[in-house]
């Protein structure tokens, strides 16, 4: 027993005048009490205080006292539940790093609500200006020049916003000068049911690249069109054309602001 739960049974041969105890997983199920033939991976292992409660367990089973017994018992006890294999090892690494994953998304999401400004909305606004007064615009034009609205996404006339679990960005749209979409087939859970979902991609002038995942068709190709009608020196639609065009704009960008 290991903390009020059954990890397993012990076993114990007889042979050659010499007792040996194993130690064997327990399974759910009632234990055999004689075992004919079995093979298994084990740890050996030398516990004094685990022995002497073997010992005086089976000593009162075999009318024996405890000094008789122990005179013949082998000294390493054979554990099952002990063993790691392979696969634990494996599983236990990978659930280690789960739960560091885990623990610095909460960490960063405990950050970003006591101290909104270190939140990646909010330090990506930098590269635009100050990043308090873009806010403040964002919110005014929220309130009275949202375009359009969907679940997770609002487009204004300056900017593309999401605010989604997965990420919130600001993208100015007159930083933007690429915009195209890109589909995937999905299986919804728990039906499994194959559906289309979309991502929205934005390239800026400066070469940062906003990926808007998981999105509906209708609405990326809502928001996509609106911002075709305003903002028609976009680049719309991926090709290798557009690709080769927008990184020599792109590289021209740089090098002009490096001066």
């Amino acid at each position: 027993m290991v903390n009020g739960r059954q990890r397993g049974y012990f076993y114990y041969t007889l042979e050659s005048g010499t007792c040996q105890y194993f130690i064997l997983k327990s399974t759910g199920e009632e234990p055999a009490d004689y075992i004919e033939q079995l093979s298994f991976y084990g740890k050996a292992i030398q516990s004094e205080d685990l022995s002497l409660q073997l010992l005086t367990n089976m000593a009162s089973r075999l009318n024996l006292s405890q000094e008789q017994l122990s005179s013949i018992t082998s000294p390493i006890i054979i554990s099952q539940p002990d063993f790691l294999t392979l696969r634990d090892l494996l599983f236990l690494i990978l659930l280690g790093f789960c739960i560091l994953l885990c623990g610095i998304s909460s960490l960063r999401m405990i950050l970003c609500i006591f101290f909104p400004t270190q939140s990646k909305a909010y330090r990506g606004l930098k590269h635009y200006g100050i990043p308090r007064k873009i806010l403040a615009n964002v919110e005014k034009e929220l309130e009275e020049n949202c375009i359009i609205q969907t679940t997770d996404l609002a487009l204004t006339n300056r900017y593309l916003i999401e605010f989604s679990e997965d990420m919130s960005a600001i993208v100015p749209l007159e930083a933007v000068i690429w915009a195209y979409k890109m589909g995937q087939i999905r299986r919804s859970f728990p039906s499994f049911r194959k559906n289309m979902r979309y991502t929205l991609n934005l390239v800026t002038i400066d070469g940062r690249h906003y990926s808007f995942h998981n999105k509906r068709k209708g609405d990326v190709v809502l928001i996509q069109e609106e911002m075709s009608r305003r903002y028609p020196n976009f680049f719309f639609g991926y090709s290798e054309e557009h690709e080769e065009m927008v990184n020599h704009i792109i590289k021209e960008w740089k090098v002009e602001h490096r001066r």
